[in-house]
């Protein structure tokens, strides 16, 4: 969804700090809304930590923070790889509530 708002110019659809989600939720929300995500990837979202990414963070930085049922939880970086120790974006709060 941020690489269409950057290719095609539409902020609405930009990271989460840039789409400027208050929340993981409204981000999600905003994924489900454009039809990037349906409503049943939607309902399995509800563990997703979403971090409050921004254009200019690096691409390790974190996107994504999931929890299995199990408790292992996982980072998805913004370019898709998952990695446990990715680094949250730089600005408060780094992980929206």
């Amino acid at each position: 969804m941020a690489l269409d708002g950057f290719q095609f110019n539409k902020p609405a659809l930009g990271w989460p700090c840039d789409a400027g989600a208050k929340s993981g939720k409204d981000y999600i929300n905003l994924l489900l809304e454009y039809h990037y995500i349906d409503a049943a990837t939607a309902k399995l979202a509800e563990p997703v930590i979403v971090a409050n990414t921004a254009e200019p963070d690096p691409m390790e930085t974190a996107l994504f923070k999931i929890r299995s049922p199990d408790g292992t939880e996982n980072t998805v970086r913004k370019d898709g790889k998952m990695e446990p120790s990715a680094p949250g974006p730089p600005r408060e709060p780094e992980w929206l509530p």
